[in-house]
């Protein structure tokens, strides 16, 4: 990986997690001014002593003396390799000195001496790796956009395995994934419905012919899932994807840019939220307006939450009751997408850009500060929850192809799996991926 990228990777990291900092290694500077003689003079009689030494790399490292503050804090460790605290210190020097994979071999020297658990949930948080994580066997090709049946017992995703996208079943008591679409178009977005025996998802299966620039025409189907006899729900000339089931069980959201679809300008469509009715085939316009609304999820009945992007800021939003205007959780002029919602909708994850690195973030509906959950070099796209949310499930490319894998919300990084994803991040570990980030 190049230089550059893993420059801004490693600063990503650190600008994402600085709040999480348990261990607190800093020293006001006016105090560091203050007692830099006496800590000279302590150090001196004291040369055996590492508390006396770090102490003073400490007052050096607050004004800026950060060359002679680490070469003090290596001879710290040179006396006690034991001694913790210091590693968090020359974490904190090596990053102002802009040397990020010596952070990063820093903290590996850490987790080699056997810390305590505090100190390995510390560079988990630091590093913006929290939580554990597991690969999910699906099998070959791009797998995206994978959800939880109701209940937890199947997975349903996407892959492109044999050459166009198709939509795949992972069902309890079968080794192998069912294929359960098949068709000369993409087939995509697949969103089980509230009783997890039927299927919806966009198909461009009728709309071959090819297309203007920007109309790629994808309409919107139903499927049981003991048939192939798809249901066509939409037969227009827009653009309609991204459907998923309200909660009461009879409203179908969808994405759609039929508002603005005559507009030849492809950069003049605006993406908004659409309600059908499965009861009595009845359309509504959920959003309007000149952002984008797009990258919806449904944090409790008939309210939702979802992305807006207008002048260059991508605001995570929610729609609180009858409330006329939707109250922003979370802006910044980063790209976003993949919104999803915990079963109880207090938290909402989405995949991030940020310094050309794409990760998974973790934000409460109540609007705190988002929190990091990924910090590879490869991206981390479509989030998903399990039904009890203690997992959640996503796409990675850091094996190559997008596979699955799976974030369990209750279980801290163990060290070793904390030091392998590190040793992932040096540059001469980086594995170059050559799949294509798919588009919403």
């Amino acid at each position: 990986m190049k230089k550059w990228i893993f420059a801004g990777l490693i600063a990503a990291v650190f600008s994402g997690c600085a709040g999480s900092n348990k261990f607190d290694v800093s020293m006001e500077r006016n105090e560091a001014a203050k007692k830099l003689s006496k800590l000279e003079e302590n150090a001196d009689k004291k040369p055996d002593d590492p508390n006396a030494l770090y102490e003073l790399a400490r007052a050096h490292a607050a004004i800026d003396s950060l060359e002679l503050a680490l070469t003090e804090v290596n001879d710290v460790l040179r006396k006690e390799p034991a001694f913790y605290q210091a590693y968090l210190l020359k974490a904190d020097i090596l990053s102002r000195l802009g040397r990020n994979e010596d952070v990063l071999k820093n903290w590996l020297a850490l987790l080699n001496t056997s810390p305590e658990q505090s100190y390995v949930d510390h560079v988990s948080h630091q590093l913006g790796m929290p939580y554990s994580i597991e690969s999910v066997s699906v099998g070959p090709g791009d797998n995206y956009r994978a959800r939880y049946s109701p209940d937890g017992s199947m997975l349903i995703w996407q892959s492109n395995r044999d050459g166009n996208w198709n939509i795949y079943l992972r069902e309890p008591g079968r080794s192998l994934p069912r294929q359960l679409t098949i068709s000369e178009g993409d087939d995509e977005f697949p969103a089980f419905s509230m009783d997890g025996k039927t299927i919806a998802f966009t198909s461009t299966r009728d709309e071959l012919e090819p297309k203007a620039p920007g109309n790629q025409n994808r309409e919107l189907y139903l499927m049981p899932l003991n048939s192939r006899n798809a249901t066509r729900l939409s037969a227009n000339s827009f653009d309609d994807w991204a459907p998923f089931f309200g909660r009461d069980s009879v409203s179908l959201y969808f994405l759609s840019e039929r508002e603005h679809a005559d507009e030849k300008d492809v950069t003049l469509r605006k993406t908004q939220i659409y309600r059908l009715n499965l009861q009595d085939s009845t359309l509504t316009q959920v959003t309007s307006g000149d952002a984008d609304n797009t990258s919806a999820v449904e944090l409790r009945p008939g309210v939702l939450a979802w992305i807006r992007i207008a002048e260059g800021q991508y605001a995570v939003v929610v729609q609180d009751g009858q409330a006329k205007t939707p109250r922003v959780l979370y802006s910044s002029s980063d790209p976003k997408s993949g919104l999803c919602a915990s079963p109880d909708g207090s938290r909402l994850a989405f995949f991030m850009k940020k310094n050309d690195n794409i990760d998974l973030w973790m934000l409460g509906a109540d609007g705190t500060k988002p929190r990091r959950l990924t910090a590879h070099a490869a991206n981390e796209l479509y989030p998903a929850f399990s039904p009890d949310g203690q997992f959640l499930l996503f796409s990675s490319n850091r094996d190559g192809a997008y596979r699955l894998y799976r974030m369990n919300l209750a279980m801290r990084t163990p060290a070793a799996e904390l030091q392998v994803r590190i040793e992932e991040m040096l540059p001469e570990k980086n594995i170059k991926t050559s799949a294509a980030t798919p588009e919403e």
